[in-house]
Formats: C-alpha cells, structure tokens, sequence
C-alpha cells in the first residue's frame, strides 16, 4: 500500500513537472486552471 501511494505521488510530480513544461507559466495560473479544469471535467 506504501508502495503504491509512492508510485502515485511520483507520477503526480511527473505529470505536474510536465505541465509547467508544456505551459510555462506561474504556479499560480497553473493551480487555478487546474480547478477550472475540475469544474469542467466534473
């Protein structure tokens, strides 16, 4: 269970490393789309 939880906070910092990649822009912009995005999506 550890184990897991390790592998998926590893691909959540890869996935968010990849995103402020792509985008480049402030942490900040990124956590506010990120939450336009859950609104959208959800």
């Amino acid at each position: 269970m550890d184990r897991e939880q390790v592998l998926l906070s590893g691909a959540e910092a890869h996935e968010f490393d990849h995103m402020m990649g792509i985008f480049e822009v402030p942490e900040e912009h990124l956590l506010d789309a990120s939450v336009l995005l859950r609104v959208y999506a959800g």
